[in-house]
């Protein structure tokens, strides 16, 4: 049995230099399991293997990787089945034009279409010749289908059948994380991430992606997780997690690991005792959690532990500051708490960034403004760097469908955090956006002005203690690059 996994190109942009590029987890993690379970598996990391291809895509932005028919092109002869890893709608067009030149070049090979875009809207996808979408968690799933096992008795399966569109509601989620292999880092061209010099959190040396968990409990209605992971937590055994961390040194050199989890802080006893494995084993490395974490889930114990472990990064997520909006948002965070967890942080010397996002429905300008004072307490406290984004409706998070019927916008590549243009408000959010940002670094020079100096500095040495100094590094070498 040979199973071929495609990664596809980065779509970014053409204007955005802070773009993510990061280490794939889910596509790996899939590769393992196929491969631990005898099935041969060649993975096409379209974008990893030609960072240095760019060409325009669509309208507004640009392909950075491999293009559908180079992709194709690497298939070998005799592929048994064809998976495609869609985990956003910014990869929803690209996602299809690789479908259609699979089908074109081997149209008995069934392809089949995983991540979290293509589970909400997996009809998109096999109106457009993909033989399955696996819906939510994929390991187990898409084992049984490459096995052959009769797709009417697969859980969490989309597929057509004479044209009739059947879906295999997801029910079934992996019990035990510590079963499952670590992912097939192999398969990947690591060396070329590291030479690009940027991912998700602040990078300096050979670094990888790992996740402790999978899943979050919790019900924020502009989020997408709920419904994917349908509220479920798991967690692998710490001394697991430590383990696939020697591994990665011992293997690879990797000496930084961003912690992808969606909260690797919600069970204090886990984060506390990957800390205390990591001493105990002597590993020098460093870490940061770049997809964020509830300030309520962390307290001083907690952050001690993952100072002294390496912790060199955190990013916090209270989205607003206006108590009305997080209500609204169905997001029950302690606004004060998060405020003391960024002191301890300075005190502490990890730096903090923050997640901030503007105009959700129902959101005023005096919310707006709330929020701004709130940002400027947390830049007091000693807040390093923030990023502000614009609500788009994510396909599965449960504002989509309200938040559909008022906007409108021509492409799934539009529903873009940054820029989404389609908004009837974008001109205004966008202005309060830059407003928030002036505010910022106005109150980061009175209250830390060192802060902002570090931000001057440290990327013309090349340093990237935060976001924000890996963007301005990558922004001094397109300059450099353009200009000699």
């Amino acid at each position: 049995m040979k199973v071929v996994l495609i990664n596809p190109p980065l779509i970014d942009i053409k204007t955005n230099f802070a773009g993510i590029a990061n280490i794939p987890l889910g596509i790996t993690y899939l590769a393992a399991y196929l491969r631990e379970k005898g099935i041969e598996v060649n993975l096409i990391d379209s974008f990893g293997e030609a960072m240095e291809k760019v060409s325009p895509f669509m309208e507004d932005y640009v392909r950075v990787g491999l293009s559908p028919s180079e992709i194709i092109s690497r298939i070998p002869k005799d592929t048994d089945f064809i998976g495609i890893s869609i985990l956003s709608s910014v990869f929803h067009t690209i996602g299809v034009e690789i479908i259609k030149e699979a089908k074109k070049n081997f149209p008995d090979v069934p392809v089949i279409i995983g991540g979290n875009h293509a589970t909400f809207v997996y009809k998109e996808f096999l109106d457009n010749d993909a033989d399955y979408v696996i819906l939510g968690e994929g390991e187990e799933s898409f084992l049984e289908l490459v096995g052959g096992k009769d797709p009417s008795d697969i859980d969490g399966l989309a597929y057509k059948r004479n044209g009739k569109l059947l879906v295999n509601p997801k029910t079934k989620f992996i019990k035990d994380l510590n079963s499952l292999p670590f992912p097939a880092r192999d398969l990947i061209p690591l060396k070329n991430y590291w030479k690009l010099g940027t991912a998700h959190g602040p990078v300096n040396n050979k670094y990888t992606s790992i996740m402790t968990t999978r899943g979050c409990p919790f019900g924020c209605r502009f989020c997408s997780s709920p419904a994917f992971w349908q509220r479920t937590f798991r967690k692998v055994n710490p001394a697991r997690v430590v383990d696939e961390i020697e591994y990665c040194i011992k293997e690879f050199g990797i000496t930084e690991f961003h912690f992808e989890d969606d909260n690797i802080t919600l069970d204090k006893n886990h984060i506390i005792e990957i800390c205390k494995e990591i001493l105990r084993r002597n590993l020098k490395i460093a870490f940061n959690t770049p997809n964020g974490i509830r300030a309520d889930t962390v307290d001083e114990e907690v952050l001690k532990w993952m100072k002294k472990a390496g912790c060199t990064h955190i990013t916090l997520a209270p989205e607003s500051g206006s108590e009305r909006v997080l209500t609204l948002m169905n997001k029950k965070i302690n606004l004060k708490h998060l405020e003391n967890v960024v002191r301890m942080l300075n005190r502490l010397k990890i730096k903090t960034c923050t997640f901030f996002i503007l105009g959700y429905p129902g959101e005023t300008k005096k919310d707006r403004e709330v929020t701004r004072n709130y940002m400027k307490r947390l830049v007091k406290a000693g807040l390093d760097e923030t990023s502000i984004g614009i609500v788009i409706p994510l396909p599965g998070a449960e504002i989509f469908a309200e938040f559909r019927k008022g906007v409108d916008y021509k492409k799934w590549e539009d529903l873009l955090i940054t820029v989404p243009k389609w908004r009837g408000d974008y001109k205004e959010l966008g202005r309060a956006r830059m407003k928030l940002f002036t505010s910022f670094y106005l109150s980061q020079l009175i209250y830390h002005p060192s802060k902002i100096f570090r931000h001057i500095i440290n990327p013309l040495f090349g340093k990237k203690e935060t976001k924000t100094d890996m963007a301005l590094v990558r922004l001094l070498k397109l300059f450099l690059r353009r200009k000699y």
